[in-house]
């Protein structure tokens, strides 16, 4: 088990982020937050406008093809 006291962890964490496959993971993640941050931002991902299983969906989807339809123009 490892020992999550602060010692060990730094440890751990300075190990794995030296890992081919973290460096991947985390370029294609830091691809994807200026998009994230954009929709957050101008097209009202921040918050939702309606509560609900169904409607936060459709508000994500909304705000995805509009971004995507922006990119076009």
């Amino acid at each position: 088990m490892v020992s999550t006291d602060g010692k060990n962890t730094k440890l751990l964490t300075d190990l794995s982020q030296k890992t081919d496959e973290f460096k991947e993971t985390y370029k294609r993640r830091a691809s994807i937050e200026g998009k994230n941050a954009e929709l957050k931002r101008f097209h009202g991902l921040g918050r939702a406008k309606r509560y609900g299983l169904v409607s936060m969906p459709k508000q994500a989807k909304l705000a995805a093809i509009m971004t995507a339809k922006a990119s076009f123009f």
